[in-house]
């Protein structure tokens, strides 16, 4: 069982909160009885401007697994990822060009991919998905 003085920002770079596309709590069901979800710290939400680097460090990252010899790289889409996170309806909230209709929810995802796609050859690139979302 988690101890009652753990809280998850400790786990974060700096003891910074956990970005996301909100800055919604966490509030979901968890299925153990070994996390206790009041314990996560809040996340904060993406400035739009901020959005930018997460893909240009997407890019980069591919552009150095390519370089110590991976055959490809995937982009984490699904199991609450952050890409996952931009894309659920229940999860972004934003009102900007990165939230609302479906369309502007895969944004964050579409630019990701096309970086990604461009630095390392797209027959190099996987996404992968959740089938909830």
């Amino acid at each position: 069982m988690s101890s009652p003085s753990l809280v998850y920002s400790e786990f974060q770079p700096n003891g910074q909160a956990p970005i996301s596309c909100t800055d919604k709590p966490l509030t979901c069901q968890i299925r153990s009885n070994d996390i206790n979800v009041t314990q996560f710290a809040a996340p904060r939400r993406l400035k739009t401007y901020e959005i930018p680097q997460i893909v240009n460090n997407s890019r980069l990252a591919a552009r150095n697994a390519i370089e110590a010899g991976f055959d490809g790289v995937e982009t984490h889409g699904a199991h609450g990822y952050i890409v996952d996170q931009f894309m659920k309806d229940q999860v972004n909230d934003r009102i900007d060009q990165y939230g609302g209709s479906l369309e502007n929810r895969c944004w964050c995802a579409l630019e990701i991919v096309e970086a990604v796609a461009n630095e390392i050859r797209a027959e190099k690139v996987h996404i992968r998905l959740s089938p909830f979302a």
